[in-house]
């Protein structure tokens, strides 16, 4: 459909017609609105808003403002409008089947309290060992130290990671 105005001109007609009543380029134009000048040329042979997309009418009415063009009698009607729209339809969801996998939860939960039973498990076994060794020794170092009546030192191993190393000398 080509809309037209009261002086005759189409949409495209009269943005061109704008543009060079104000003496300015595509290429400036082009820069301001940061779109490439050929776009700014498909809008001034443009016939009416329909054939376009809606991110180019976005642009054209950009543009048209720029050059302080009235759209207004472009507008596309409600009919015309409502042909352009998408219509909405509701995105259907499909609910996850965990039928299948109904023992993966409880299988799950069963997993952690065993891990999580091995670990104190683990922890205060090693915990009574190494008390166990401490105790054992210090008991026996007091028992003797009652019997002799005299004060000892409780003993105490500690083992140094040793160091070698080589060293080669040359004649000259």
């Amino acid at each position: 459909m080509n809309v037209t105005e009261s002086n005759g001109l189409v949409l495209g007609e009269a943005i061109h017609q704008a543009r060079e009543n104000q003496t300015l380029s595509v290429a400036e134009l082009a820069a301001q609105l940061k779109l490439p000048p050929e776009k700014l040329m498909t809008f001034e042979s443009a016939t009416d808003l329909v054939s376009l997309n809606a991110f180019d009418r976005g642009h054209l009415r950009n543009y048209a403002a720029l050059l302080q063009v009235d759209l207004t009698p472009y507008e596309l009607s409600d009919r015309e409008q409502k042909a352009l729209a998408a219509p909405l339809r509701s995105i259907q969801q499909n609910a996850l089947d965990f039928e299948g996998i109904k023992w993966l939860k409880p299988m799950v939960v069963l997993l952690v309290f065993v891990l999580l039973a091995w670990g104190a498990y683990s922890g205060f076994s090693y915990w009574l060992k190494g008390s166990s060794v401490i105790s054992s020794q210090s008991e026996q170092a007091l028992s003797d130290s009652e019997a002799e009546g005299s004060v000892k030192t409780l003993p105490i191993e500690i083992r140094l990671p040793t160091i070698t190393s080589e060293i080669k000398l040359e004649n000259p």
